[in-house]
């Protein structure tokens, strides 16, 4: 099954491989796979998503420097804020 994913990815089917991590995650929770969904999530522009299977692999293993490395790049992303932007 995983082969069948790395396929997808590369074909650039993010759609298709999101739903296949999906459904295989609903049965358990696997770090591998948290992360991997995360990063196709933030790769269709999904950042909450994303941000939400980053935090998952954290909760699992609190040592994993690349979920985290994504958690503060998706919360600086999420927390700009620039006033003349806004008021211009």
């Amino acid at each position: 099954m995983e082969e069948n994913i790395d396929i997808l990815i590369v074909e650039g089917k993010i759609k298709e491989a999101i739903e296949i991590l999906e459904r295989e995650l609903s049965h358990w929770e696997n770090e591998e796979k948290l992360l991997v969904l995360g990063e196709l999530y933030y790769k269709a522009g999904r950042s909450v998503e994303a941000l939400n299977k980053f935090n998952a692999v954290l909760k699992v293993n609190p040592d994993n420097a690349k979920a985290m490395a994504y958690v503060t790049m998706i919360n600086d992303i999420l927390n700009f804020y620039h006033k003349d932007l806004l008021n211009p």
